[in-house]
């Protein structure tokens, strides 16, 4: 009995062994991702990225058509009439791809190009033989959104998700493939400080406050918002300002015509420079929030030729509304 009991153990331990073995070697985590793929992650999901991302989209869109001022923040009032025309950007579908770019050992970039399809739908009086009707005009439309977030990398720990923090973002860029018109500058303007940009790509916002830094404002404070365009088309372009935000329980939208203050012509270009004094917003019961300044232009004929194609760019700058 005694020299069974002896195997029987060392099979017993064994055994345990062997089954704790297995496990490790056969379960895998379904967590586990690479780094870039982190990154891509925190990109859009981020707590300092994630608003600024998710309400450009809902800055961009109307619901259904609508003035061309309009405010759903309950807080300002337009001070414009009722327009004639009433205009709608309808996103029906939207493709993420993100790209992951090593600059150096301790900062990448990661790039969001978002390809936009959808309607502009039009709503228009028209004069046939002197009888007027009210019709409504759908162009389908694609357009491509990109912007870029960098990464610095804080640690050399074994666990790649604590190495990592988002500290700048990039301006937001949309724009159509077919357009006879770019936008050259914008100038963002407040109380303390005055931002130029010519590539919004290029230009690096910090998430930390400072110069340099997001703009951290209050409901009320204004901003200078300039905008020069350079133009093919002797028809003075529409440029609208425009902001939104989700508070989780209700998209909170405003769009307003910005101002042609200038405009000159050479051999044909035009150059046309808009403006707009614009107030933050922020919805009552939302202590803060993430959101992006849009300067949205569009060609005459957009809106005002039935058969032309829809031609759009807009440049969106980031800033924080907090209530303090």
């Amino acid at each position: 009995m005694r020299n069974l009991k002896i195997p029987t153990f060392i099979i017993f331990i064994l055994s345990i062994i062997f089954i704790t073995g297995c496990q490790k070697d056969t379960i895998v985590d379904p967590g586990t991702i690479t780094e870039d793929d982190y990154l891509k992650q925190q990109a859009i999901s981020a707590e300092e990225v994630a608003g600024y991302i998710q309400n450009e989209e809902v800055s961009i869109e109307d619901e259904y058509e609508k003035d061309m001022n309009y405010d759903e923040f309950g807080i300002l009032k337009t001070t414009d009439p009722i327009t004639p025309i009433k205009w709608a950007r309808k996103i029906d579908r939207v493709v993420k791809t993100l790209l992951v770019e090593q600059i150096n050992d301790t900062i990448k970039v990661v790039t969001i190009v978002k390809d936009i399809s959808g309607r502009f739908i039009i709503k228009a009086i028209k004069d046939s033989n002197g009888i007027t009707d009210t019709v409504r005009i759908i162009k389908p439309y694609t357009s491509t959104i990109t912007r870029k977030v960098r990464f610095l990398k804080i640690n050399n720990n074994n666990d790649f998700k604590k190495n990592w923090k988002p500290i700048a973002i990039t301006l937001v860029e949309g724009k159509t493939n077919t357009k006879n018109f770019i936008i050259s500058t914008l100038e963002v303007m407040t109380s303390v400080d005055t931002a130029t940009i010519t590539d919004p790509l290029t230009y690096w916002v910090r998430f930390a406050p400072g110069r340099g830094g997001v703009s951290l404002v209050k409901p009320g404070d204004a901003f200078i918002i300039r905008v020069t365009v350079t133009s093919e088309n002797p028809q003075a372009e529409y440029a609208c300002l425009r902001t939104g935000l989700d508070s989780g329980f209700k998209r909170h939208r405003a769009r307003f015509q910005m101002d042609l203050v200038s405009e000159s012509e050479s051999n044909g270009i035009y150059t046309r420079v808009y403006q707009k004094v614009f107030a933050a917003r922020l919805p009552m019961g939302i202590s803060f929030g993430h959101m992006n300044a849009i300067v949205d232009v569009m060609s005459y004929n957009s809106i005002n030729d039935d058969s032309a194609p829809y031609m759009n760019s807009f440049w969106g700058m980031p800033y924080l509304v907090k209530r303090f």
